[in-house]
């Protein structure tokens, strides 16, 4: 009832105010209810029993009907079950009425997202140049905008159209944070992602051992369920074009940009040669948010492709991951079909945040576009250049929702960059309903745009800026031989926004603090540097300041809202005499043998 009533609206303005309606205004014409087959794979099931089924209770109903089991999904207490092909549904219908069942469903097959590339060959339309001004686009102004260096940025209107140069000012993106993209692989040798993979601190690589006790072994940058291995590399293209939009090396000189110049990317392969599977989905969504339990990194997860049905296993999945801390967000989906009448049940679990996309100009992108009451926000997504294999011209312009979705992943990574202790909950707030989105079509929510299209500056000046410093003790300490001609310094680094961000002060004059420069982005530093000279001076010492002393060291947020601010560091100065070095000889010797000392 709600949406028939916007779309009223819709059409009353459309006929009477024809004149007056701005073309971001632009909703397309409902169609028919579509029914939509939903694949699974043959042979297979997925079944969930109750807490209160013990093992002996769960294997002698198993046995019972003859079923053995392939694969356990995770910790989710999930089964993969063999079934003998063509009598899946039979085989279910007598589990679901077993009272210790919790739920018995096909394994669902996942459709590949479909990507159109541009009709003309990347960057060679004229007006390529000219998309990211073409519009009028009004952005908050935090501080001075950033323009990277990177070749093809004067291509990328996507990037300015949701104000990331004003973004881009207060924060590019801290390095500890993480976007797993449940897709195709990557591309590992790509330039503008090899320095972009996650890499696994607790995996040791090539030594053929599981050392993080995970499960998985030498998973030292993700993991391929489709063949069970460590081997990521991505002959579909579509975790590599996503990789690029979301995190590609920025300000690197060569390339794109990506929305988090700092964001790592973990690469979890789910799909095989022409479609995934249900079951893959959740194993590597499972893996994903035990990643981020172990590390406590924050970790956005974007889950990419379609399913025509629910799938409750799924929402298991969603659910556990999403009590693991993880901020999940799909693609609204690719298909050509009628809008509304299609879900995508990848997008549409709760809370996972559904993404459609959008023209340079705002409008609603048609026709690989879906809507539905599922749909919560919308991004660029129609010829946008980003990264492709090698193997394909290592860049290219692509369409699709899985490239909007990109985007709304990077701009969760740079909020969490400002604060990193924000949980999914507050991210997902500051991303739809905090007044930080441009409103499309009809006002408030609708079905097409969500809650409108994100806006990185207005998401970055809402988040409450949350210090963060290092050295974490706060204790700076010099050692100045008065003998010596030289500088000593010290360095406080701010991990999680750029040099306007924040300042430092103190009120002695034998510190010297110097201001960030206006180039230095995430992480910053503020130089703090020993002026030896008066202490030399230092009245009630005599001609010489031989001593120790301490001063503090004031740093301030200079952001409109922060949290940990203001910060105290104690700096010492311990100014002495000559330092002398004391050289002892060697009181023991043993024998070292020729031959092992080589030729």
């Amino acid at each position: 009832m709600r949406t028939g009533k916007r779309l009223l609206v819709v059409i009353l303005c459309a006929v009477f105010l024809a004149p007056l309606v701005p073309i971001q205004a632009h909703e397309p014409q409902q169609l028919p209810m579509a029914a939509i087959p939903a694949a699974y794979e043959p042979g297979q099931i997925l079944v969930k029993f109750r807490p209160e089924a013990s093992a002996a209770a769960r294997g002698s109903r198993l046995a019972a009907l003859g079923l053995s089991t392939l694969q356990e999904l995770g910790d989710l207490d999930i089964s993969l079950l063999a079934v003998p092909a063509g009598q899946e549904q039979g085989t279910m219908e007598r589990l679901r009425q077993d009272p210790l069942v919790e739920f018995a469903e096909p394994n669902y097959r996942v459709e590949i997202p479909q990507i159109v590339p541009s009709a003309l060959p990347v960057f060679t339309r004229p007006d390529w140049a000219q998309l990211g001004v073409s519009s009028t686009i009004t952005c908050t102004q935090l501080y001075t905008p950033v323009i990277p260096n990177d070749p093809w940025w004067i291509y990328q209107w996507n990037l300015p159209k949701i104000c990331l140069p004003e973004a881009w000012s207060a924060t590019t993106g801290a390095t500890d944070v993480v976007i797993a993209i449940l897709s195709s692989g990557i591309e590992p040798h790509h330039p503008d992602l090899q320095s972009k993979i996650w890499a696994n601190p607790g995996e040791t690589p090539c030594n053929g051992l599981d050392d993080d006790g995970n499960g998985f072994v030498d998973d030292v940058h993700g993991w391929n369920f489709v063949s069970n291995t460590n081997v990521l590399t991505d002959d579909l293209a579509i975790g590599t074009q996503v990789a690029g939009v979301a995190a590609a090396a920025t300000n690197n000189g060569i390339g794109i940009a990506g929305v988090s110049w700092g964001a790592k990317i973990l690469p979890i392969r789910v799909y095989g040669v022409d479609h995934g599977s249900i079951s893959d989905i959740i194993l590597g969504l499972n893996y994903a948010a035990n990643l981020r339990q172990s590390w406590q990194m924050p970790m956005v997860v974007l889950v990419l492709g379609e399913v025509a049905t629910y799938v409750e296993a799924y929402q298991v999945a969603v659910s556990d991951a999403y009590a693991k801390g993880c901020l999940l967000i799909a693609n609204a989906g690719d298909r050509n079909y009628p809008c509304p009448g299609y879900t995508n049940w990848l997008a549409a679990a709760e809370p996972v945040i559904a993404v459609s996309s959008t023209y340079e100009n705002d409008r609603w992108a048609e026709p690989i576009n879906q809507c539905g009451s599922y749909v919560d926000l919308c991004a660029p997504g129609q010829y946008v250049p980003t990264t492709v294999p090698m193997a394909l011209g290592s860049y290219g312009a692509w369409t699709g929702t899985v490239l909007a979705a990109a985007h709304v992943a990077g701009l969760a990574t740079l909020i969490w960059s400002v604060n990193p202790t924000y949980s999914a909950v507050d991210v997902d707030y500051l991303m739809k309903r905090a007044g930080t989105t441009v409103d499309l079509g009809i006002a408030g929510w609708d079905m097409y745009f969500g809650w409108g299209r994100i806006d990185a500056a207005k998401a970055v000046q809402k988040a409450v800026h949350y210090l963060r410093l290092l050295p974490n003790d706060h204790r700076l300490t010099f050692v100045f031989d008065a003998t010596l001609n030289v500088t000593l310094t010290q360095t406080i680094i701010n991990l999680g926004t750029s040099s306007p961000t924040w300042r430092a002060e103190t009120n002695v004059p034998w510190l010297t603090i110097s201001s960030p420069s206006e180039e230095q982005h995430t992480p910053s530093t503020i130089l703090v540097s020993l002026n030896p000279n008066p202490l030399w001076q230092q009245p009630g010492y005599g001609v010489h300041g031989y001593g120790v002393y301490t001063a503090p060291i004031t740093v301030t947020s200079t952001m409109s809202n922060s949290q940990n601010s203001p910060q105290i560091f104690m700096a010492t100065a311990v100014y002495t005499e000559q330092i002398k070095t004391l050289v002892f000889p060697r009181l023991f010797y043993h024998y070292v043998n020729p031959a092992d000392c080589g030729p």
